[in-house]
């Protein structure tokens, strides 16, 4: 997500209100964003 803050002065303490309050949003309707998960295959030279 992104947004746009007039003056930088206070910026972090905005964004940081602004994505707790996503994160209860989403808790409080059922919302998960799963994890990115990772394949990896090895090939050849088996033990």
């Amino acid at each position: 997500m992104a947004g746009w803050v007039a003056r930088a002065i206070g910026r972090g303490a905005i964004v940081g209100e602004l994505h707790l309050s996503l994160i209860e949003e989403f808790r409080q309707r059922g919302i998960s964003i799963p994890y990115p998960q990772t394949e990896v295959r090895l090939i050849g030279g088996g033990t």
